[in-house]
């Protein structure tokens, strides 16, 4: 079975927000996942059976004062250490379903994009995320 099929290139130049900071990796990590409460998918799907998403994203007011949650929660370093490297890492997706809401009814391609990616590092330690204005920009040309 085939399929027509017609391709179309969107060109973007990307940037990668590093923050170096004297704050010890342990409490890097604790202070971030106290600021943005972990909420998965099924947690999510629970919450909206017999509720409206507008009470939804209202109550994440209380649990997520800045409106993003944790989706995904990843710890790479368990598995690189294997590999000879003594960095540790964490890397958090996180989403702001209110934003990801708009975003999904502009374009749902835009999920590629949302959740938000972080990663903390201890090497220095390191803070980093990319910064997605550029890549929703692509959305408009289309």
């Amino acid at each position: 079975m085939s399929y027509d099929a017609r391709e179309t290139v969107f060109e973007h130049a990307g940037r990668r927000i590093r923050i170096e900071t004297n704050a010890q990796f342990d409490a890097l990590v604790a202070a971030f996942e106290e600021a943005v409460p972990a909420l998965s998918d099924d947690e999510t799907l629970a919450e909206l059976y017999g509720g409206d998403w507008s009470r939804f994203v209202r109550g994440l007011q209380w649990e997520a004062p800045s409106g993003f949650v944790r989706a995904l929660t990843s710890h790479p370093s368990d598995i690189m250490r294997h590999a000879g490297s003594t960095d540790r890492s964490v890397v958090w997706m996180i989403a702001h379903h209110a934003i990801a809401a708009r975003l999904f009814r502009h374009d749902p391609g835009a999920m590629l994009y949302s959740p938000v990616r972080i990663e903390a590092r201890s090497c220095a330690p390191i803070f980093a995320m990319m910064r997605l204005t550029w890549v929703f920009a692509v959305w408009a040309e289309m």
